[in-house]
């Protein structure tokens, strides 16, 4: 059986490439050229062996480059596969090559930027939306999307959900496993992390800090009311400046990355609340590298807008078995999980600074040994990566 991986957006999908090269599938991954360079599968391993069976497909949601392929004429490369799985845009370039998808995974803007716009724009301006190159490639994304045998996507918050009713294929509620555990073991990263710039530049500024937070998703706030990108990043650092307000004998920084729409809003802020010297701004960092930061990190800080259960910098944590702050509502899930991974849910400043102090004062009463959560590792592989594996490989046999 030949499989194929259409599609690498947050470097997912070269996770499930890996897992399941492991099993000894013939597989490979076909990378996309609109992905971003820290989402390419070299900054998430630190081996090049496993990149033979990886490709670049010249495939980009700017309507220009998507109106100008030749779709007639199928590419060798992308032909004669058994079982075919895609993300992003690559679902609109495999329904005009006319190759039908068997197991679509969102990851957020393939669905709500594109398909979503075609559904609910064409119904209130069909007219000046069929004008529009954009409208067409939206409407191939609807289409490889709906024609799919099975959406692939764990529970999301009531707001998402409403969105994704509008797909017919069978939904699956689970979770792609978003890290490759073997690669950030302990015997395998030391020598790495020893050797990266950024790891050592932090392990510098933070000799004699007794408590580092660091969030590695990206900087966007109030850009734009209820956006699906909205992470309130701003919550985190008014939290943070109390923390530091409140608690001057703690020694503390919290570190961010240069990332996202909203950084020179964010370092404004903080220039404001007067907590520049507590803070490390890093420039965008590949995951090999962030794993790094986040080994040097007592608590980690994901998304505080909405509601989720399941994404990357959640998978980061529980894999470096790191306290997890991000707005999660549990009772969302219970239908899902018997038992959730272990997290300190937030989703205002003052919950944010309520958790801080708890993680504070946590490891104060252990300042020389880093905060661990136990069985955060354990729930990511039993309930998250061997789940999906078991999907697959059922779904293979079919």
């Amino acid at each position: 059986m030949r499989i194929g991986i259409f599609g690498n957006m947050n470097n997912n999908h070269f996770v499930l490439y890996r897992y399941l090269k492991d099993l000894n599938f013939d597989i490979t991954l076909f990378i996309l050229s609109e992905e971003p360079t820290h989402f390419r599968p070299e900054a998430d391993t630190f081996s090049r062996e496993l990149l033979s069976n990886v490709k670049l497909l010249p495939w980009h949601r700017l309507p220009n480059i998507f109106t100008a392929t030749n779709f007639e004429t199928i590419p060798r490369e992308i032909q004669g596969f058994d079982f075919i799985i895609a993300t992003g845009i690559a679902a609109a370039y495999l329904y005009k090559y006319g190759i039908k998808i068997d197991v679509f995974v969102p990851y957020g803007s393939d669905i709500y930027r594109t398909a979503f716009f075609f559904k609910t724009f064409k119904i209130k301006n069909s007219k000046l939306s069929k004008i529009g190159k954009y409208y067409k490639m939206c409407r191939a994304q609807y289409k490889g999307i709906n024609t799919s045998k099975i959406i692939l996507m764990e529970k999301t918050n009531k707001e998402f959900e409403k969105l994704i009713k509008i797909f017919k294929p069978r939904r699956v509620f689970k979770s792609l496993p978003m890290v490759y555990c073997p690669e950030y073991e302990k015997q395998c990263f030391n020598t790495y992390f020893s050797s990266s710039s950024h790891f050592v530049k932090c392990q510098q500024l933070l000799e004699g800090i007794s408590f580092v937070v660091l969030q590695h998703c990206r900087q966007h706030w109030d850009e734009e009311k209820g956006a699906w990108a909205e992470k309130a990043n701003n919550y985190l650092i008014q939290a943070f400046a109390n923390l530091v307000k409140t608690q001057p004998l703690l020694t503390t920084k919290l570190i961010l990355l240069e990332y996202g729409s909203s950084v020179d809003k964010s370092k404004k802020l903080i220039q404001k609340l007067d907590i520049q010297n507590n803070v490390i701004w890093l420039p965008i960092l590949e995951r090999k590298e962030i794993m790094a930061i986040i080994s040097l990190s007592d608590v980690v800080v994901g998304e505080l807008y909405r509601s989720w259960l399941t994404y990357g910098c959640v998978f980061e944590s529980l894999v470096m078995k790191k306290p997890f702050i991000h707005h999660c509502k549990v009772d969302l899930y219970k239908d899902r999980y018997d038992e959730l991974y272990s997290m300190y849910p937030a989703s205002t400043t003052d919950e944010v600074y309520e958790q801080l102090v708890k993680l504070s004062r946590k490891k104060e009463a252990q300042p020389h040994s880093p905060l661990i959560e136990q069985n955060t590792l354990e729930w990511y592989n039993q309930k998250c990566k061997q789940p999906v594996i078991d999907f697959f490989l059922e779904n293979f046999e079919h």
